[in-house]
């Protein structure tokens, strides 16, 4: 029953969205499709969908699937406020899914993709070329509080548990060039419209160089995946609320959190921050 529940929540979640009618229609025929195949689709490791027309690439299918159900179906990332010619950064961009998704909703957006992982970054960069879109800037880098190198965490496969934190991905250790973003933000003379984090661990690093530099005020709307109860990771959830109200934002927050039970337990959890009116 939980199962089906879930299902028709999705689909409610998709057509409430402000994507096109038409690729509603599209996106839900092969949500449905994908869910009958999926035990086939996965085995077959299947590295192409189809959204808006076009094909997009990913790494994976067992683990992509899942990206593909939380940015297009349930569209987590739909801000509130109707926007002309956004700015929009998208902070990590993993492989595009997220920036093609704005893309549908503001055709005239311009987009600053931000992926440290080298193998993300070449299929976030071959489905922004192969779906000719305009307007996004690409940028191979993690965006920390400072400029320089860091150790970074990954594994074999493009996955979503990157991280500047060993304890988030051990798999593989590399090193990535970082940027400060409260310094590209002045540098670039930018007033953001929609800034998406989903960074695994290292949001609070960089929300408190854009609060300490009051770079915050120069932002309309936040989309945040924030990581509590990281393996022997400091919380600091009340510190990032603090930064946030004191930035003149009210916030929405929600959760998937299915083991109440055992504590300690990671935890996914959703911040939507808006300037107040």
């Amino acid at each position: 029953m939980y199962i089906i529940f879930s299902y028709i929540l999705n689909i409610f979640y998709l057509f409430r969205s402000r994507l096109r009618f038409l690729t509603k229609i599209g996106l839900f025929f092969l949500y449905i499709l994908y869910l009958i195949l999926y035990p086939i689709l996965r085995i077959l490791n299947i590295k192409t969908i189809y959204f808006w027309g076009k094909k997009i690439y990913w790494s994976s299918f067992g683990i992509n699937f899942f990206l593909y159900w939380e940015i297009f179906i349930k569209n987590e990332y739909e801000p509130y406020y109707d926007y002309k010619k956004p700015i929009i950064l998208d902070i990590w961009a993993n492989m595009g899914f997220t920036s093609i998704y704005f893309k549908n909703i503001f055709r005239e957006s311009h987009i600053y993709a931000f992926e440290p992982d080298m193998k993300a970054f070449h299929i976030l960069e071959k489905n922004i070329k192969y779906r000719n879109l305009k307007d996004i800037s690409i940028f191979n880098v993690a965006v920390t509080d400072k400029k320089g190198e860091i150790d970074f965490f990954t594994n074999e496969t493009v996955g979503l548990q990157m991280s500047i934190n060993e304890k988030r991905s051990n798999v593989k250790k590399t090193t990535v060039n970082t940027i400060s973003l409260s310094e590209f933000i002045k540098n670039n003379n930018l007033h953001i419209d929609i800034l998406k984090i989903d960074i695994e661990w290292a949001e609070t690093i960089v929300f408190r160089d854009l609060y300490k530099n009051n770079c915050l005020n120069k932002i309309n709307e936040i989309l945040i995946e924030y990581h509590h109860n990281i393996e022997e990771s400091p919380n600091h959830l009340s510190e990032f609320l603090q930064m946030i109200e004191n930035s003149w934002f009210d916030y929405q927050i929600s959760s998937n959190y299915l083991n109440k039970n055992k504590p300690k337990e990671f935890q996914d959890i959703s911040i939507h921050a808006y300037k107040k009116i």
